[in-house]
């Protein structure tokens, strides 16, 4: 190709690869009397003849073009014929191929002020003697900021035939055989006639070099001025007064980029930050197309802006980030592992949103730093993580998808699902449960199948036994636990809550008679759904016993129901609140009758929660849901009045604590473990294994802040009460269960964790008692 018409200098010719095709091929292009040309993104590689010849032109620019070799006879770029303002910046010569010539660069024939910058000069390291730019009758020729390639050639650059105010300066020139990555780093070259830079007497007007770096060592000549050899760049100076700021590394000191995979300068090669920034020829950016950057951990010993590499390429802060890890992270918790590696220290900036409209914020400054980050969600779902590397221009944004598992609870209004008195849930089959015999409850359309439930809560009520006796509840099918649920003796009627793994149960009559079964389900709890616990020191928002301000305390009334506020007070959210577990008490009964506990603004069932004869004191936990307008109801179904004393333990809503269920475990029981508990005294159960381990994170452990646990009192001495409460804090004034001298009786606990990990559990009563208590499950 011929170019011979002209552009002008607001709208050159311009030839330029589409984006798709990276360049465009030539075998060889000549530009011939033109003026204001740009040829970027060429590849031109032709043997027997120049690949690209400007020739009298004017304002030419070869930008990001590729050269091939070896160029046998015939230089890869040819500026001659009085061309003017020629640019070769930015580009990349072959050097592979046999001996012989192998000039890269010639300006000659008196053309002026060419600029060669940028280029990366390969050589291949085959011995030659002709140098690979050579200026021969070109004035005002600048060379600035090359990386020549390894090997041993004639001078990399000779400046001859009267050519004047040359300037040779932030080069890299090796005088110096190829290294083998990995292996044999190379030898300096020794040939008289491989120098790095040769001058030519006739061609001093004006030429100067410096802020050059030659790698090789004592036995290779960096300079030949005037005819004059020298074997150090400190002889050089020392006699020319030339080369100001010239380097020598004594061998290569290149690593491979992380982030482009080329080779650059290692850390600590003089070459980072010394260049002169006002050298004619300088470029805005490199041959990589990257602006000037400062390295950090280097003192800035160039001039102008101080921070210019010399060379080609500018070491830049190669930045990587990476995820390595996001996964679960306990109950409804999510973790993700980051990694920010950079070729020097700075201060870099990560944040994370965790799609749920909140974020967290951290700061690396190392070379290489690992950031650990988890997060707990308010609700279960399925999350778009984004990580942000350097918020704002430039940033790095790496996305993951988080979907935090646990389980929360989802309140029904109480329903029967199991009567052996009338057939419920047995198909109609009116008959006890025979001594040690099981009955399997159904939950079928009260517990949608197609749900992953992990527990269920039941009110479970033994009716006229024939004997003493206790109730297991566990998994249908599973092995029968060492723990009892329930309580009672013959003839009476006694009830209490449990939670039970699984949603598809079996209850055991533990005792030498038959006993009529009734279950209430309360609600369940579900693998990613639901609402979290909150937990809270147990708070009582009800006692009929004492008279509100400015009245008289009132009994609740035969047949009737009192509601209680629930949202909006004693800490709760006024809004959200799904459910609150309850430890409701009856007193000062005159007749028998049971209480029914459901929520606020919802039918009456025929659910029951505790139950009841004259002149028993009687406590049972509900986790009951509450009605829209904040309330719970409790109903008296006795035909006389009694008092009610109810004590909240801890709510459910947003962002509170996942439930964990576990087959029911024996965690105390003070028969056979030390001691039986003396009047008024107080002791504690450790739950510090409660939780879930996660190898390798920044916390390995994921306890449990709270415990469901159905405390067991048998063998009093006198009549009292046991207080659960967290160990380590002040002894509150509600009580869970009640108790006679010689009466067996259980409850179910939610009892907040201490900070030593214990529940402590008092004796408020002036005799002797024996506590044994199971536990059902774990929020954390």
């Amino acid at each position: 190709m011929n170019l011979t018409r002209s552009g002008t200098a607001d709208a050159p010719i311009t030839f330029d690869a589409v984006p798709e095709a990276g360049a465009f091929s030539v075998s060889g292009f000549t530009v011939s009397g033109a003026s204001h040309i740009v040829i970027r993104r060429m590849s031109a590689d032709i043997a027997d003849g120049p690949q690209l010849t400007i020739s009298g032109a004017t304002d030419v620019t070869i930008d990001r073009a590729m050269f091939g070799g070896p160029y046998v006879g015939h230089p890869a770029v040819h500026v001659t014929a009085g061309s003017q303002g020629v640019r070769v910046i930015r580009s990349k010569f072959g050097g592979s191929g046999g001996t012989g010539t192998r000039q890269q660069i010639v300006v000659d024939g008196g053309s002026s002020d060419t600029v060669i910058s940028n280029n990366l000069l390969g050589n291949g390291g085959y011995p030659q003697t002709i140098p690979q730019v050579s200026v021969d009758g070109a004035s005002g020729t600048a060379i600035t900021n090359n990386t020549f390639g390894y090997g041993c050639t004639g001078p990399r650059i000779a400046v001859t035939g009267a050519s004047t105010d040359t300037a040779m300066e932030n080069n890299i020139i090796p005088i110096w055989t190829p290294p083998v990555p990995g292996g044999n780093p190379g030898t300096a070259c020794s040939s008289s006639k491989q120098f790095g830079i040769s001058v030519a007497s006739d061609s001093l007007a004006r030429t100067v070099t410096g802020y050059n770096v030659f790698i090789t060592d004592a036995s290779a000549r960096p300079y030949e001025w005037a005819g004059v050899p020298y074997s150090s760049v400190a002889a050089f100076q020392t006699a020319t007064k030339q080369g100001a700021h010239d380097l020598t590394e004594d061998r290569p000191n290149t690593v491979t980029s992380a982030c482009t995979g080329n080779q650059v300068s290692g850390l600590g090669s003089p070459v980072i930050d010394s260049a002169d920034a006002s050298a004619r020829g300088v470029l805005p950016i490199d041959f990589r197309g990257n602006q000037p950057a400062d390295d950090l951990d280097v003192l800035n010993t160039g001039t102008g802006s101080g921070f210019l590499d010399r060379g080609a390429e500018e070491l830049t802060n190669c930045v990587e980030f990476r995820q390595s890890a996001s996964e679960p992270a306990g109950r409804r918790g999510w973790h993700v592992s980051l990694s920010v590696s950079q070729t020097w220290h700075a201060t870099r900036s990560v944040e994370i949103a965790w799609g749920d409209g909140t974020s967290s914020a951290f700061s690396a400054a190392q070379l290489n730093q690992r950031v650990e980050a988890e997060h707990v969600y308010g609700s279960f779902g399925t999350f778009q993580v984004t990580e942000t590397l350097d918020p704002g221009v430039g940033a790095r944004t790496l996305t993951t998808i988080a979907s935090p598992t646990g389980s929360g609870y989802i309140p029904v209004s109480p329903v029967r699902v199991l009567d052996t008195r009338d057939g419920t849930g047995t198909g109609g089959l009116k008959r006890a449960v025979p001594p040690r015999g099981t009955v399997q409850l159904s939950t079928e359309g009260i517990i949608p199948s197609e749900v992953d439930v992990s527990a269920v809560v039941l009110n479970v009520t033994a009716v006229n036994p024939a004997a003493d006796g206790h109730v297991t509840a566990y998994g249908h099918g599973g092995p029968v636990p060492n723990a009892s649920m329930l309580n009672f003796v013959r003839g009476g009627i006694t009830a209490n809550l449990i939670t039970v793994e699984s949603g598809q149960v079996d209850l055991l009559n533990g005792s030498t008679g038959a006993t009529n079964l009734v279950v209430d389900v309360e609600g369940y709890y579900l693998w990613s759904g639901g609402k979290q616990y909150h937990p809270m020191s147990p708070t009582r928002i009800l006692d009929s016993r004492t008279a509100p301000a400015g009245g008289v305390a009132t009994m609740v009334p035969a047949g009737s129901e009192v509601s209680v506020k629930v949202a909006g007070v004693s800490g709760l959210p006024a809004h959200g609140v799904a459910a609150v577990a309850l430890n409701v008490t009856e007193a000062d009964a005159i007749a028998g009758g049971f209480i029914t506990v459901r929520p606020g603004g919802t039918d009456l069932t025929n659910a029951s929660n505790l139950n009841f004869t004259p002149g028993q004191i009687v406590a049972n936990m509900s986790v009951t849901g509450v009605g829209t307008d904040g309330t719970v109801t409790l109903f008296n179904s006795s035909s006389k009045p009694v008092n009610l004393i109810v004590d909240m333990e801890g709510y459910y809503a947003d962002g509170g604590l996942s439930f964990t269920p576990v087959a029911p475990q024996r965690r105390i029981d003070t028969r056979s473990q030390c001691c039986t508990l003396a009047p008024h005294q107080a002791r504690s159960i450790v739950l510090d294994d409660l939780g879930e381990n996660y190898p390798g994170h920044v916390s390995s452990q994921y306890p449990g802040y709270a415990a469901v646990l159905n405390f067991t009192v048998t063998n009093p001495t006198g009549i009292g009460h046991l207080d659960v409460y967290p160990s380590g804090t002040t002894r509150p004034t509600a009580s869970n269960l009640n108790f006679t001298s010689g009466q067996t009786v259980a409850n179910m606990s939610m009892a907040t964790l201490g900070a030593d990990r214990k529940v402590a559990f008092y004796n408020g009563s002036g005799g002797n008692v024996d506590v044994i208590a199971d536990l059902e499950g774990y929020f954390s």
